[in-house]
């Protein structure tokens, strides 16, 4: 497995995923994983549309994407990694499967949740962040590449920021 970063982003494949991280990154597969957006057609083929010519895209539940890395089905492909919620991550690392960082993106606010810089965390999701942080994964928030890159748990630990 060839992970070159892991975004946590509820928009998934957008503009900026599309375009200026998947060429700052070097990306050569696009990989979402959110049980939902595979039931939907119409956000599947707006994420088709949104990917980047000469890159390969796969839309997988947690479990098959978990089986499909298992397998080795990538080979050495640069792989960048987008799900909607950290608990994706937190059940690869259940499986064996530690990516080598994670950058937030866009986590939308809602009752219950601390806004942590540009984002909003649940206590659930704070939970899952603090397992992945434990395996000793670094945790960014970088809106985009040309953003300062922010160490994410130390502001979250923090109590979050307005």
């Amino acid at each position: 497995m060839n992970f070159v970063d892991a975004r946590i982003d509820v928009r998934l494949i957008h503009g900026q995923v599309a375009t200026q991280w998947t060429r700052m990154l070097q990306a050569e597969r696009i990989m979402v994983v959110d049980n939902a957006a595979v039931e939907n057609p119409l956000q599947k083929k707006a994420m088709k549309m949104a990917t980047p010519e000469g890159v390969k895209l796969s839309i997988l539940t947690t479990e098959k994407a978990i089986e499909n890395l298992k397998s080795g089905k990538y080979g050495e492909q640069r792989i960048f990694f987008v799900c909607a919620s950290p608990k994706v991550l937190a059940d690869f690392l259940d499986a064996g499967i530690k990516v080598p960082q994670i950058t937030i993106g866009n986590l939308v606010g809602g009752e219950g949740k601390k806004r942590v810089y540009k984002s909003f965390v649940s206590p659930e999701e704070e939970a899952w962040l603090e397992k992945l942080s434990a395996a000793g994964i670094p945790i960014h928030w970088q809106g985009i590449p040309g953003d300062t890159r922010m160490e994410f748990m130390s502001m979250l630990r923090k109590g979050g920021t307005e």
